[in-house]
């Protein structure tokens, strides 16, 4: 994850205006960019695929273009096979846990602040990747 607030937003991505709402992307189900809450935001312009992430199993979140890419994505980092994980266990990760700025951390035993919320790091990102997972 990053470590400082990155201003830009993603490569190619549009401000929102009615006339990127007019090329098709949907406002309220498009990936989003912001660089503050109630600010400006950006979307990805129809035919520029972004990265979305789920939840794989009960323990790992990735980024990754579909719920098929996921599952590659968890298993290349985890040397796990493929016929481990079937699509029942891809989730797409809930609005409230791609925008909290706070984490449990396990081995402290407290609520740390993040810099970044998990949708601002997957929206920098190009490549499917691994994010990060807990037991």
């Amino acid at each position: 994850m990053q470590n400082t607030v990155d201003q830009n937003p993603p490569l190619n991505w549009k401000p929102c205006s009615p006339e990127l709402l007019q090329s098709g992307v949907n406002c309220a189900s498009a990936p989003r960019w912001s660089a503050a809450p109630g600010g400006q935001h950006y979307h990805p312009p129809i035919g520029v695929p972004a990265l979305v992430a789920y939840q794989v199993g009960d323990f790992d979140i990735v980024a990754a273009f579909d719920p098929q890419g996921a599952i590659a994505v968890l298993c290349e980092q985890t040397d796990q096979d493929l016929s481990d994980f079937e699509l029942s266990d891809v989730e797409v990760v809930s609005d409230k846990h791609l925008d909290s700025l706070e984490v449990f951390d396990l081995d402290e035993g407290k609520t740390e602040r993040l810099e970044t919320s998990l949708r601002q790091d997957i929206a920098m990102l190009t490549l499917p990747t691994y994010m990060y997972g807990w037991e």
